[in-house]
């Protein structure tokens, strides 16, 4: 996307990753909110940007990607809740209106928006619709960056990985985004030399 180089550092779990963010071996993470958010409060980490289309209402002084440094960009994580293949779909119905009711309580709302995420309750329909839409995007994106899966290569590092491959909360990238975002910002990288 902007050229830039990163090295890939790869390791078994968002935990271990973050772990070493925040002591410093490692520059910068792409983590989600969920898992960095308390450490951001506290001081232990510091947010340079949120990935979505629009700031976060957990951190209202972070800017977008977008408007930091790359126009257009949006990189949104999602959950979801699956059932089995085959579920009948009256079964299917019941669970989605008991989920959509309770995501939807005030009580859970305002837990989740407090850990920074942003419930968007919906019919199995347009779940469905969001996974095929994701997979096609993200189908994309691998096949242009080139990137092959190597058997075994759980553990090794492997070159051309992408930062938008690189995304969710488990991987974590070093390199020339965090000093071409300080020198956009005219800051001094060394403030980032613990986030």
């Amino acid at each position: 996307l902007t050229g830039a180089r990163f090295v890939h550092v790869p390791y078994k779990g968002g935990a271990p990753a973050l772990t070493d963010t925040i002591a410093g071996q490692t520059q910068f993470m792409f983590a989600t909110m969920p898992s960095v958010y308390n450490h951001i409060i506290a001081g232990k980490l510091r947010a340079i940007a949120v990935s979505g289309a629009r700031r976060s209402p957990a951190l209202p002084n972070v800017p977008t990607i977008a408007e930091s440094e790359l126009p257009n960009y949006e990189y949104t994580s999602w959950y979801g809740v699956l059932a089995p293949a085959g579920l009948p779909e009256t079964v299917l119905r019941t669970l989605n209106e008991a989920t959509v009711r309770v995501l939807n309580s005030p009580d859970l709302m305002a837990k989740l928006r407090q850990q920074g995420l942003e419930p968007e309750p919906t019919s199995p329909e347009r779940f469905k619709e969001l996974i095929r839409s994701e997979t096609a995007l993200w189908s994309k994106v691998i096949k242009a960056s080139g990137l092959k899966v190597e058997e075994g290569c759980r553990g090794r590092q492997i070159d051309q990985v992408p930062p938008v491959v690189s995304l969710k909360a488990s991987r974590v990238m070093a390199g020339e985004l965090k000093a071409k975002w300080c020198s956009a910002r005219q800051v001094n990288c060394a403030d980032f030399a613990n986030t």
